[in-house]
């Protein structure tokens, strides 16, 4: 018997979460290769930015199909993930509050960063829910 480790609700939004997470990460490589290949920014282009979006790439889809194989080890890879992106929208907000700098609307600042903090917190809410049990009696 295989024991779950995910509710149904977790896997699909973990996975979801991840598989628009592993896209952002594989367009942000092809178009720095582009820049780099283009030769757009001169200089400037450095082989550890692509080297990097491409293993965060290979981690988040390596996460997806340990998820899908309930693997334990995936559980707390993507807690890590969901962590990640706390924290730097926690970072976000806190330089714009800092700098004192003009944001064009501080209410749709406020809105939109309010959503991108919501969503990973909820993805570990529901990573840290314990599946139901089937007990037949």
């Amino acid at each position: 018997m295989v024991t779950k480790i995910y509710t149904k609700v977790g896997k699909f939004y973990s996975m979801a979460y991840l598989g628009l997470v592993a896209l952002g990460f594989a367009a942000n490589a092809i178009i720095w290769i582009m820049i780099a290949r283009n030769n757009t920014a001169g200089n400037e282009i450095s082989f550890t930015t692509i080297f990097f979006l491409a293993i965060a790439t290979f981690v988040t889809v390596a996460t997806i199909v340990g998820i899908f194989k309930e693997k334990v080890w995936a559980k707390w890879i993507t807690i890590a993930i969901f962590s990640w992106y706390i924290f730097g929208i926690t970072q976000t907000i806190i330089s714009v509050y800092l700098s004192g700098s003009s944001v064009i609307s501080r209410t749709s600042f406020k809105v939109i960063h309010l959503i991108a903090l919501i969503l990973p917190v909820l993805g570990i809410v529901l990573l840290l829910q314990k599946p139901k049990t089937n007990v037949s009696s």
